[in-house]
C-alpha cells in the first residue's frame, strides 16, 4: 500500500515501511491519515500523548518510527 503526503506545496508517494524524516511528514501523514496530531519530542525521544494527558515513549530518534508503526499506535 503507499500512502501519499503532501510536502512543500505537492504530492509525495511514500512506502508504510518508509521511515519519517522530518516532522513535516509527520503532520501531513496525521492529518491525510484523520490521526490524532499528539507525537512530540520531549527531552530523551519522541513521545505520543494519550487522551488522559500522559507521554508514552515511542523512539528515540524521528527516522526510527515508520509510517506503519506510528498509524498503529494512533490508530487505537
Amino acid at each position: 500500500m503507499k500512502l501519499k503526503l503532501w510536502v512543500s506545496g505537492g504530492w509525495i508517494n511514500v512506502k508504510e515501511t518508509d521511515p519519517i524524516k522530518s516532522t513535516r511528514r509527520l503532520n501531513s501523514f496525521c492529518v491525510e491519515n484523520c490521526l490524532p496530531n499528539c507525537v512530540v519530542k520531549a527531552q530523551g525521544g519522541w513521545y505520543w500523548i494519550d487522551q488522559y494527558g500522559f507521554f508514552h515513549f515511542i523512539e528515540k530518534t524521528l527516522s526510527e518510527i515508520t509510517f506503519e508503526n506510528l498509524f498503529n499506535l494512533l490508530n487505537k
